[in-house]
């Protein structure tokens, strides 16, 4: 083969690396995924770098799952106590959890969450806030008034919402476990059914550029040597 022919394969190499590296900007990893079919609190996330628990309510907190009219399962948080706003929430631990933990010599970085949220009714003032166990007092997410109620959204319609995690450096780069805690104001007297539905909670993860992509930069540098 001649030398044209060798300097000839840098640009494909390149203009393959780069399409690489595009890729693994765009594809998130999802860390955690919760959809609640068939009543299960079990995350359905398919990442080999780490594992997620499953969902536990704290001691203030009534956890039901249920069922929409089209199939999809979601997951029913009510207050045991009096909860009427998320102050109270915290204080009497109206919540539920998940954890999310490398495996041993790896880290992750955590990107957006999504979910979706609604009222059981369209009355009373009622919303949800995010804590991780690595950010302390630092609010994540925040929604204090609900506006999605069953009857308006039948099958969340309407009701998705979208926080970005990439701009809290605790959260990048973590090598160790870290509990996500959602706290839940159901606009409760704690003896009612008054509560917030969630469904699709998706936790992700954008990952670092592609191993293959720093192999391709180590081949560009060998064809340039046997070129020179």
């Amino acid at each position: 083969m001649n030398k044209y022919l060798k300097t000839n394969r840098i640009p494909a190499i390149l203009a393959s690396g780069a399409a690489i590296f595009a890729t693994s900007q765009a594809d998130a990893v999802i860390l955690a995924q919760y959809g609640f079919t068939g009543g299960s609190l079990a995350s359905s996330d398919a990442d080999l770098l780490s594992t997620a628990s499953d969902i536990t309510s704290g001691a203030g907190a009534t956890r039901v799952t249920g069922t929409t009219a089209g199939g999809n399962g979601y997951l029913d948080i009510r207050s045991n106590v009096p909860t009427t706003n998320l102050a109270q929430a915290v204080t009497n631990d109206v919540s539920f959890s998940f954890t999310v933990t490398p495996v041993v010599g790896e880290t992750v970085s955590f990107d957006n969450l999504t979910l979706l949220a609604r009222r059981s009714a369209n009355s009373s003032t009622r919303g949800f806030r995010l804590y991780s166990s690595v950010t302390g007092t630092t609010i994540l997410a925040e929604n204090a008034a609900l506006l999605p109620y069953r009857t308006n959204n039948p099958e969340f319609e309407n009701s998705g919402f979208a926080f970005t995690l990439n701009n809290f450096p605790a959260l990048q780069n973590v090598n160790g476990p870290v509990t996500f805690t959602m706290y839940v104001n159901p606009g409760s007297t704690g003896t009612d059914a008054r509560a917030v539905d969630f469904d699709n909670i998706t936790l992700d993860s954008v990952p670092e550029p592609s191993s293959v992509l720093l192999g391709g930069i180590g081949l560009i540098a060998l064809f340039r040597r046997r070129r020179d």
